[in-house]
């Protein structure tokens, strides 16, 4: 039987876990549970709190663990991380842009910009989101959302403009990020 100590602690250890996983990919926090979950269950051992934890009981304890993580982990996903807008500001007599935005878990689709016009979409896992695009003989591809440059804003603002693909945070000063190819 486990003792009372051991199971708070396991309690206290999944409410943070679930709190970190809103903010972080299940993946990176495999190995800090591991570390965790071992020193604990050491300090409790050590503390004769309990000294009756066999093998087997620890290893369900375990596997209920990382159930409850990976469903906890699936549900984060649903959460809107950022909001990223790309702008259509290329001069009024060209034609629309063709615009497909993606990451490796989702594909936005094809969209027809007009000149003046937004396209939005969330950006619900921490991954790398490209956008091509195409105007005429012009092609361009570049990269939306980049968790280690955006990872802190709430919105990724750009403007497709002839000489360019133009980065804010702020929509109000803006970076050259990419350019237009002719194929």
């Amino acid at each position: 039987m486990w003792s009372l100590n051991l199971v708070y602690i396991y309690i206290y250890n999944i409410l943070i876990y679930i709190r970190i996983l809103q903010a972080f990919p299940f993946s990176i926090l495999v190995p800090v549970f591991l570390v965790i979950e071992e020193r604990e269950k050491k300090k409790v051992i050590d503390n004769k709190n309990s000294t009756d934890m066999d093998g087997r009981s620890s290893y369900v304890l375990f596997l209920v663990s990382v159930f409850i993580f990976s469903v906890a982990g699936r549900l984060a996903l649903g959460k809107r991380i950022a909001t990223i807008h790309v702008t259509n500001s290329m001069p009024r007599e060209l034609q629309p842009i063709q615009l497909g935005c993606n990451s490796r878990y989702k594909d936005h689709g094809m969209h027809q910009l007009r000149v003046g016009d937004d396209y939005e979409f969330g950006v619900e896992e921490n991954a790398l989101h490209f956008c091509e695009a195409i105007s005429g003989r012009q092609i361009a591809s570049w990269h939306a959302y980049q968790p280690r440059r955006d990872w802190n804003h709430k919105a990724v603002f750009w403007r497709v403009k002839e000489n360019g693909f133009f980065l804010s945070w702020d929509n109000s000063s803006w970076v050259r990020k990419s350019v237009w190819q002719t194929e």
